[in-house]
């Protein structure tokens, strides 16, 4: 998810020199700290759905777990995004990180439906404590040291390395995990350790810049400053509009558990990880068209909403081809181009969000708040994927059921968000090339 390189803090000694006083450059602590935090998560992600079935959960049951963690997820964005504003930003990142560390490695002991029930929220409260705060933390830093600076090129390139990482580490977690589904578990948590170790050594909030308040004081004035953001939204289209696109890539939940299933029918224990690498690199692909675009200038605030709605038309098609073949190869094909929009969608949507925030003292209460929206789309959808699946096997006839409508809710949501776009947006300057 992040930014715009940092050239222009390059050019002059006094830029060095204050470069070494306010720590390790930003762009790289956030590139380094998040590839390593989110590859922790992707080293298990080809064999999570059929660990969570060893231990004994139905399929229902797998989106009930992951119901409870995107809802832990929403319940605690913006709290924690307020406590990153009032308390600092490094902080909340530190302790997420440090959450999200634990959870891993309390995965590998999970035996049952209410330890994994227990572990998903715990992990779902260190996401809700790094969403928001790590890219809020960077925007301050960045433009303490070169001014206004669009985020965008930077979260394109750290989905395009996060997504080189992330696919060597997905096919080498899905065949640790081959013989014992349990076993990925363990190096996952040493990857999220490391990423703890990185993220206390480099990530720093800016000295005296969080005042220590009484505890009862400051819930009160947490409390009138989420509300203040909640006002403030309702009157920024353009933040109530990404917050509906947000919640619109909820839909697409469903396709990242169904897809290990529907292929390991197809190409067995032996493929399946190979798979992952067209995949999760279709989605580094994506990432690397939307950094070169905005480094180059090429997109508009404005483009870029017709692009988010680009991204979710095109998986229409992608949805009905998964819906409604029988083989692998085109259902693979057609996940591999959805792959793609989406990795064009992540670093886009969070550089839309970033630059329609003009409060930098809110920052990461406003980036909780749009995630929290998100949070709830997937509880939503969460939710009503258990009745779907309750008491059912998770056969093909199933699966392809639901990409397909997948598919015909995904156009519903692609003609509103086109329809509803706000007609004014904030525009940054040009990026020089």
């Amino acid at each position: 998810m992040r930014e715009v390189t940092c050239q222009a803090a390059e050019g002059s000694t006094l830029d060095n020199l204050n470069s070494r006083r306010n720590g390790p450059d930003p762009t790289r602590t956030f590139l380094i700290t998040g590839v390593l935090r989110m590859s922790s998560l992707r080293f298990i992600a080809v064999s999570y759905t059929l660990f969570l079935a060893s231990i004994g959960l139905s399929f229902a049951e797998i989106f009930a777990v992951n119901g409870l963690f995107a809802f832990i997820e929403a319940c605690f964005q913006t709290p924690t995004g307020v406590f990153a504003d009032r308390y600092g930003r490094a902080k909340a990142v530190k302790i997420g990180t440090f959450v999200l560390a634990c959870g891993s490695l309390a995965y590998y002991f999970a035996n049952d439906l209410v330890s994994a029930l227990l572990i998903e929220g715990m992990v779902g409260l260190g996401l809700a404590f790094v969403n928001g705060a790590d890219e809020a933390w960077l925007k301050a830093r960045l433009k303490e040291r070169q001014g206004k600076s669009d985020l965008t090129a930077i979260f394109g390139r750290y989905e395009t390395i996060s997504g080189i990482v992330s696919i060597v580490f997905g096919v080498i977690g899905g065949y640790v995990a081959k013989d014992n589904r349990r076993l990925a578990w363990l190096p996952a948590s040493g990857i999220a350790f490391i990423s703890l170790f990185f993220v206390m050594l480099w990530m720093k909030d800016p000295p005296n810049g969080h005042a220590k308040e009484k505890v009862w004081r400051a819930t009160g004035q947490a409390f009138r400053q989420i509300l203040a953001c909640a006002r403030q939204m309702t009157k920024e289209p353009p933040l109530l509009w990404a917050a509906a696109a947000g919640c619109g890539s909820s839909l697409l939940l469903p396709a990242f558990f169904f897809w290990v299933i529907f292929f390991k029918a197809r190409v067995g224990d032996a493929w399946l990880p190979l798979l992952w690498i067209p995949f999760f690199g279709s989605k580094a692909l994506g990432a690397v068209i939307v950094a070169r675009s905005v480094t180059l200038g090429r997109l508009s605030s404005k483009a870029r909403m017709l692009c988010l709605v680009a991204c979710y038309a095109l998986g229409v098609p992608c949805l009905f081809v998964m819906g409604g073949s029988s083989g692998w190869l085109w259902p693979a094909v057609a996940f591999t181009v959805l792959e793609i929009a989406f990795g064009i969608f992540t670093p886009l949507f969070n550089g839309f969000v970033q630059n329609q925030i003009t409060d930098d003292k809110r920052r990461a209460t406003f980036k909780s708040m749009n995630s929290m929206c998100i949070g709830l789309g997937n509880t939503l959808v969460t939710v009503v994927m258990v009745f779907k699946t309750h008491g059912q096997k998770a056969d093909d006839t199933l699966i392809t059921l639901a990409w397909r409508q997948m598919g015909w809710a995904m156009l519903a949501v692609s003609i509103l968000l086109f329809l509803i776009r706000p007609r004014h947006v904030v525009e940054l300057p040009a990026q020089s090339s």
